[in-house]
């Protein structure tokens, strides 16, 4: 039996979350590559058990409860949390940490497993079991950047107890996997939440704003990917600063070139090109932006939450019965719309890349999303070469410029043709 590395790191589908170095017995650790990725090394007394592959997220996979891309659900709700403070802390609404702490005062879980800041450069955040409220709201904000579990789930494992998780859904389902196959985690691993995932970024993504910000990437100790918009929800704002205290320019997300870097797929994981869990419906709750018309107005954010256990249901409705949060239901259909432009990347063009990958003789383990021999789209064809090209190369350099002028151009002429097909007699729009 073969081992990740020749399955998984070698085909580029691996997501560096490190679950197969947490649980293999053999000593596998995660190493951060030049291009700012976590991957696995294999030491030399591997006996190609074939651990590090039963808990792969890109090699294995549970069967889906439901059909739906979001998976079954008890309850969707939108959203925030009641504390104007900690609203305004957090990522979107609040809801995460709003539930995390609540599960730490019902005395549900002893400690989270969650993202924290290490005041260095690098790493610039790690995975750290947080044992207090105060640290799991110190603990809110969105981090664009790569972690990995293994080191916190050889801590569980030796200290025991009961844990939640927030992870993204590659690694929720790789906790999943782990799950069911040791009897040490079942046990101690209470809950996992999933935030909603359209891509993961390298570290490269992080210098490159940093850079872009007018700092030294390589003195960056400190960043916040979504300081408080002044416009509106979506517009949040990159700030960094470097180890003299020094703080670089603001960088708004969609009234600066960030959204042309995102949304081009430069310093994207290779694994994201071929991954359909956008909504971690492997977790025990998802919890995502809550993107829609309605909510886009409100800069402090809004969230919405999907639950999947009644334990967390339970946890939901008594926050909201003691005021922490102001939540009302809202329909899994709105919650999927909310991520629709994602979605779509992770569906309907997912299928011919899968193929593209099959034809090269490598398997995706997928659920709804099958190989589809069909062409790639000239933007999926640019996503995957600014993918390629942004892996390699410095960030700010004149090679990555150029890729994002010609993004941005390409991206103004497919709006126009889309625009133009839509308004033809007889057509669908840009629906397939």
């Amino acid at each position: 039996m073969s081992n990740v590395i020749e399955r998984v790191v070698a085909h580029g589908l691996c997501c560096g979350c490190g679950i197969c170095a947490g649980v293999a017995p053999c000593e596998m650790r995660m190493e951060l590559t030049d291009e700012g990725v976590y991957e696995p090394t294999v030491p030399a007394s591997c006996t190609d058990c074939g651990v590090c592959l039963v808990v792969c997220p890109f090699a294995s996979r549970p069967s889906p409860p439901t059909q739906s891309p979001l998976g079954e659900t008890l309850g969707c709700y939108v959203g925030h949390v009641a504390d104007e403070a900690h609203r305004r802390q957090a990522a979107s609404g609040g809801l995460t940490t709003a539930l995390l702490a609540e599960l730490l005062r019902s005395d549900e879980i002893d400690a989270v497993a969650a993202v924290r800041a290490t005041g260095q450069h690098s790493p610039l955040f790690e995975v750290a079991l947080l044992d207090t409220e105060e640290q799991v709201l110190g603990s809110a904000s969105s981090r664009y950047y790569p972690v990995e579990f293994s080191g916190v789930l050889r801590q569980m494992r030796q200290r025991g107890g009961r844990f939640a998780v927030v992870a993204l859904p590659c690694a929720a389902r790789g906790l999943r996997l782990a799950r069911k196959r040791f009897g040490w985690l079942a046990e101690c691993l209470r809950f996992v939440i999933a935030l909603t995932c359209g891509q993961n970024k390298s570290t490269r993504y992080t210098d490159h704003l940093a850079w872009m910000s007018g700092l030294r990437p390589a003195e960056v100790v400190e960043v916040d990917y979504r300081a408080e918009p002044a416009g509106r929800a979506d517009d949040f704002v990159f700030v960094a600063r470097d180890r003299s205290g020094g703080e670089g320019r603001p960088l708004p997300f969609v009234s600066s070139p960030v959204a042309r870097v995102w949304s081009g797929r430069f310093y994207s994981l290779s694994s994201c090109m071929y991954c359909e869990d956008m909504f971690g419906e492997y977790a025990d709750a998802s919890v995502m932006d809550a993107w829609l018309p309605e909510f886009r107005a409100d800069v402090r954010g809004t969230s919405i939450i999907c639950v999947r256990q009644p334990a967390l249901d339970e946890a939901m409705q008594r926050l909201r019965e003691a005021g922490r949060v102001q939540i009302e239901p809202i329909s899994r259909e709105r919650a999927i719309e909310s991520q629709r432009f994602n979605l779509r990347f992770k569906s309907v063009e997912l299928a011919p890349r899968l193929e593209a990958l099959r034809r090269q003789g490598v398997e995706v383990p997928t659920v709804r999303i099958r190989p589809r021999a069909r062409p790639v789209s000239l933007m999926n064809r640019l996503q995957q070469f600014n993918q390629r090209l942004s892996a390699r190369a410095t960030p700010g350099s004149p090679v990555v410029s150029l890729a994002l002028a010609v993004t941005r151009a390409v991206t103004r002429l497919h709006r126009l043709a889309m625009a133009v097909r839509r308004r033809l007699p007889g057509s669908k729009g840009d629906r397939q």
